[in-house]
């Protein structure tokens, strides 16, 4: 190599450029990185705006990044529980922690058992009754929630939450955990739906109120939730784990309740080893469902501001606060965390 070859080449790197290193640096730093074609330099920031200018809806995005997110953690939980063997005090405290939640589970039941269900389904074909929302569906929901909160002011650290806290638990969760206990009441073949509050309704009925996307979405996800022929015990857990998911909202003791999350996920490996030893494609098969119903949640909340479902609300205040997307929520539902007793 040349004299002139080596200056020409410090030139490279010491002149800024167009596309040079020092230029793209000041691009990112003052977040106006070109993006276009197929070029890959752009910062993070830059790509997400570009992609919201042509369209992209934020929500999406958002879910995309949740999804990535828990399944790379529950992911490293599983290599975790591979590598550690358990001890015993540990498989006891998991027993204890199943036994307890089952227990405040049967004491807050749904409001039909899968026999009352089914039998629902079997008389909806010769009945063809068509039926709408009425005050006794919204009378029913607000006992399913009431019941709701019971069991989650059972949780093991529940109650020591900040009130604030345990409002946005029971407020972000809600719909996950009542679909988790609704799910065997659909009917595809049939297109009907036996609801946990013992009304049975058509496929066409619930589009009226709550829209075709909803709909079509719940049908879907209800089927690929009877695939995996949980038992009780798993469901209770996958209730569990949704209800201390700690990236919904703001929280003041976030630490706290990921804490939680995370006993909930290692008992529920724990159970899954237990009843179904050498099956390692059980807790995957959980984990994309668990990405499932945050879509769902994320369809449903939009379908709520139907019309038709609003006239509902109006019966039923605690639904109201539950799916209302204002910021005052949060003392709505704190006044009825506090009112319903984890003890009845």
């Amino acid at each position: 190599m040349g004299h002139d070859d080596g200056e020409e080449d410090i030139a490279k790197f010491t002149v800024p450029h167009f596309g040079s290193p020092s230029s793209a640096a000041n691009m990112r730093d003052n977040r106006l990185c070109p993006v276009y074609g197929k070029k890959r330099n752009a910062c993070s920031y830059c790509r997400y705006q570009r992609c919201v200018e042509m369209g992209m809806s934020r929500d999406a995005i958002k879910t995309g990044r949740y999804s990535h997110r828990t399944r790379t953690q529950y992911a490293i939980e599983m290599e975790k529980s591979k590598v550690k063997e358990v001890n015993r005090a540990e498989k006891e405290r998991y027993e204890a922690l199943l036994v307890d939640l089952r227990e405040h589970e049967m004491r807050h039941p749904p409001l039909q058992t899968p026999v009352e269900n089914k039998r629902l389904l079997e008389g909806w074909q010769s009945a063809k009754e068509d039926l709408s929302l009425t005050m006794h569906d919204a009378e029913m929901t607000e006992k399913w929630l009431r019941n709701y909160i019971s069991y989650a002011k059972n949780v093991p650290g529940f109650k020591e939450l900040a009130l604030s806290d345990q409002a946005s638990l029971v407020r972000g969760s809600w719909f996950e955990f009542w679909f988790l206990g609704a799910f065997r009441g659909y009917n595809s073949k049939l297109q009907v739906v036996a609801y946990p509050n013992g009304r049975c309704f058509h496929k066409e009925e619930i589009k009226k109120v709550f829209g075709e996307e909803y709909t079509n979405f719940s049908f879907e996800l209800a089927d690929r939730m009877r695939s995996l022929d949980v038992t009780p015990d798993i469901l209770v857990l996958i209730k569990t784990v949704c209800l201390t998911f700690p990236d919904r909202t703001t929280l003041n003791d976030k630490q706290a309740v990921n804490d939680m999350h995370w006993m909930m996920v290692s008992c529920l490996l724990h159970t899954l080893e237990k009843l179904k030893p050498g099956d390692s494609y059980i807790f995957p098969l959980v984990v994309s469902k668990l990405v499932e119903l945050r879509s769902l949640t994320d369809v449903a909340m939009r379908a709520h501001k139907s019309a038709l479902f609003q006239d509902v609300l109006k019966e039923s205040p605690l639904l109201c606060e539950m799916v209302d997307t204002k910021t005052r929520y949060v003392q709505g539902v704190q006044k009825n965390v506090v009112s319903v007793t984890g003890d009845s």
